[in-house]
This record gives C-alpha cells, structure tokens and sequence, in this order.
C-alpha cells in the first residue's frame, strides 16, 4: 500500500478539503486517526512538520517513535488500527 491512501478525502486533495482546513480540523479534534496519519505523513514529507509550532513535530515524533510512520513520512498501515464505522 502507498503512502498516502487512495480516498478521494485524502489530505493530497487539497483541491477541495483545503489543507488549512485539515490544519483547524486537527487543531479541533475533529480528524480521526487515519485523517490525522495521512496529515502528518504529508507534513513530515513535505517537510513543513518541522517549521510549525512545536507541537507539530512533537506529535509527529510521537508517532514515529510509536512505529506508525517512518521518519520519511510513509505510514505503516498494518499498525493501524481498523476505524469503527458510524
């Protein structure tokens, strides 16, 4: 599997769910953990993770260290629990 899933919401297709709202929609605790992943993994590849304020790099750091993205910013879907469906 890629880095980035192929879902049509993926933080990539920022042509209509607009990164600065994925930003506010994390900052809000409104993203789920995949939403979150695919977030940080852009922002860790881009390497813009680095240039925000510190919590940035420091949730980006957590998640390496918990093995759920490499330090070149792939996820490692098998460690990724399967979301329940509403």
């Amino acid at each position: 599997m890629g880095i980035i899933s192929d879902k049509e919401d993926s933080i990539e297709n920022t042509q209509s769910d607009g990164f600065f709202e994925k930003i506010i929609a994390f900052e809000n605790g409104e993203l789920t953990q995949v939403q979150v992943l695919e977030l940080f993994s852009y922002l860790i590849r881009a390497k813009l993770v680095w240039k925000l304020p510190g919590n940035y790099g420091r949730t980006a750091n957590s998640l390496i260290e918990a093995g759920l993205i490499e330090d070149s910013g792939e996820i490692n879907w098998e460690m990724v629990e399967p979301e329940e469906q509403d």
